[in-house]
């Protein structure tokens, strides 16, 4: 088989979607989808689901080729959730049941989600989407970011009840905590591009970007669909990043400036890394010296890496993007969300179902 029909037939078999669910999720899908529609290797479909009548239809005005769906319209009659995500799940819940999300789901090989964890339509609606996924099989890989301290207990209440109900059922949750945008924000709250959010769309960007290109393009050493969808099958939290190695600095070197000092990677299961360079620039010497090194931080850790030229990338620089999957962010509590004493959505739902059972009886 030529290398072009290998490049389409991988794309032909492997189909994407990336689903931004909320105000915030919404927002960023509406970032990503203006910079990465055109790019038609990523074999990809938009959706944004809302449960806020006036949020999709700001969406309807800008993006064209997205389809936007509104979750609950009966019951919530497009006025929102009322940051409840208990509601956000159970409306989400109903219209899968119906078969209004059945185009979110067809065919797709990876779903990419996205939301502003703290609310109540991401918070709630995200974990739903999350439990079909895995029952029809699909890749879930979800990014979600972390409420910023200064928005009260109860976002960040509703954060927690949101990762505590999907980060095991997940195939890998990928966190931005909204207080380390704080951290290169000058006095007048901008981090010198479009907005404080710039640095999470990019982030979101670069992953639904960079994931399929790594495993569908043709590349010197190529990244396995199957091998990919092993590592991160159910590894919980994940850490992705996209870096470059300057002329002056190791590769290894390069690699340890990609994490910020709220990750722990020791108990880390697997590295998924593709590398990118000029010929003679990325070479196997290299890649071997930082796998060297960061076998001595985690002995235990599952190595899976590709590689390929890239003529455009300046002299001396290499580029490389890479997921860690079962790491532990140190901002979120892991005992308190693997706490069974504490609520989970599913569990609230059953009690909902319940009692509603018990007042149809009655009457």
């Amino acid at each position: 088989m030529s290398e072009e029909n290998t490049k389409n037939t991988r794309r032909d078999h492997i189909k994407t979607g990336l689903i931004g669910m909320g105000g915030g999720g919404g927002n960023s899908l509406m970032y990503v989808y203006e910079r990465l529609h055109q790019f038609s290797f990523l074999n990809m479909e938009y959706f944004v689901l809302n449960t806020d009548q006036q949020a999709l239809d700001f969406i309807s005005k800008v993006e064209v080729n997205v389809t936007k769906i509104l979750i609950g319209s009966k019951s919530l009659k497009g006025l929102g959730t009322g940051a409840k995500p208990l509601v956000g799940y159970r409306a989400m819940k109903n219209s899968i049941r119906n078969g209004e999300l059945d185009a979110v789901f067809k065919d797709k090989s990876i779903l990419f989600l996205s939301a502003g964890l703290g609310g109540g339509s991401g918070s709630g609606g995200i974990v739903a989407i999350v439990e079909e996924a895995r029952k029809r099989k699909i890749i879930t890989l979800v990014f979600g970011t972390y409420p910023w301290k200064f928005e009260g207990p109860k976002r960040e209440e509703n954060a927690l009840l949101s990762l505590r109900s999907m980060y095991k059922i997940a195939d890998s949750v990928i966190i931005v905590n909204n207080e380390l945008l704080l951290e290169n924000t000058n006095e007048a709250g901008s981090v010198g591009k479009e907005d404080m959010f710039w640095k999470a769309n990019e982030f979101l960007k670069h992953i639904v970007l960079t994931i399929p290109n790594m495993i569908m393009q043709h590349s010197f050493i190529n990244l396995d669909y199957n091998d990919f969808k092993n590592a991160v099958a159910q590894s919980q939290f994940g850490f992705f990043y996209v870096q470059e190695m300057y002329p002056k600095e190791t590769l290894y070197e390069a690699f340890l400036r990609s994490f910020p000092k709220s990750l722990d990677i020791a108990n880390a299961h697997d590295i998924i890394v593709n590398f990118s360079g000029r010929k003679g620039i990325v070479t196997l010497a290299k890649i071997n010296e930082i796998f060297g090194k960061l076998n001595k931080l985690n002995p235990k850790i599952n190595v899976l890496f590709g590689m390929s030229y890239n003529k455009n990338i300046p002299k001396g620089i290499i580029k490389f993007s890479f997921i860690l999957t079962n790491v532990q962010y140190n901002f979120i509590n892991k005992a308190t969300l693997d706490d069974t004493k504490n609520p989970t959505l599913q569990n609230e739902y059953k009690k909902l179902m319940a009692k509603s059972k018990k007042i149809i009886k009655k009457k």
